[in-house]
């Protein structure tokens, strides 16, 4: 098995030359590192989730929520017939709120928003 390579603090254009070209994955450390929200989630879970309110829209995505004993492995239930997930739509700025609450929890449920245009 071929070792995916790793890149530290790549730029825009090496990205596309190098990884995008290659059409083989790899790991980009530091890539985003100066993005805002990256910036203040460094911080603080308070810090990102006070950002991300301010930029709500108050737009519902679409977020899940599995139980505490799932361990956050979204997938059918025990008899296959259903989710052991529930869906919701929320704006990002709950989600946020919601996953930051969860955190004090000994054992919380998890929480994710899946593609949301944001």
């Amino acid at each position: 098995m071929t070792p995916i390579p790793e890149v530290t603090e790549p730029d825009d254009e090496f990205v596309r030359r190098e990884v995008f070209a290659s059409q083989h994955p790899a790991v980009l450390r530091g890539l985003v590192s100066d993005w805002p929200a990256v910036v203040q989630g460094l911080k603080s879970a308070a810090d990102v989730v006070e950002y991300l309110r301010k930029r709500d829209n108050g737009t519902p995505v679409d977020a899940v929520m599995t139980p505490p004993e799932v361990e956050g492995r979204i997938f059918y239930d025990e008899a296959m017939n259903g989710f052991n997930f529930v869906r919701n739509k929320l704006p990002i700025a709950a989600v946020a709120e919601q996953a930051m609450r969860y955190g004090a929890f000994p054992r919380p449920p998890a929480v994710a928003v899946q593609s949301a245009l944001i």
